[in-house]
């Protein structure tokens, strides 16, 4: 995601100073055109804040997805646990269900483990990748209560 991010920035700052460079060497010059100059530069101006909106937008959904559904993973797992399930086969178990937005992390935690990645490297991890504060800090708990 970030390097579309970068890609998307690169690009729009590209088309804007063009546009910009357009306007302010040929357009405004001629006084009949200072309007369509006016519209241009405002113009310009949305083409280079819509983008960043949107991803900050779609940034926000995708962790509040996560946050909403990582109560729920929690709940499954921990009953996954008390059915008499490892935690590796938890895990495993768990990731076959659809949390949305979680879903592919979940299932890359369960291809750590068995892979023989112990827990809490692949949980912490796993608190990195969300960059959720709410997140990492229910990990890093997990974690050390996993080690007593």
């Amino acid at each position: 995601m970030e390097k579309n991010f970068a890609i998307l920035i690169i690009s729009d700052a590209i088309f804007v100073f063009l546009l910009l460079y357009f306007n302010f060497t040929i357009l405004a010059q001629i006084p009949e055109l200072r309007l369509i100059s006016t519209i241009i530069t405002f113009l310009s101006a949305f083409i280079l804040v819509f983008p960043l909106v949107l991803y900050y937008y779609r940034e926000y959904t995708r962790l509040r997805h996560i946050e909403e559904y990582f109560p729920i993973f929690l709940r499954d797992f921990v009953e996954a646990v008390r059915g008499g399930l490892t935690v590796p086969l938890a895990f495993k178990a768990v990731s076959k269900n659809d949390y949305k937005e979680l879903t592919p992390y979940i299932k890359k935690i369960a291809a750590r483990l068995e892979w023989g990645v112990p827990i809490d490297d692949a949980l912490l991890s796993f608190g990195k990748e969300v960059r959720s504060k709410m997140i990492s800090r229910i990990v890093a708990s997990v974690v050390e209560a996993h080690k007593f």
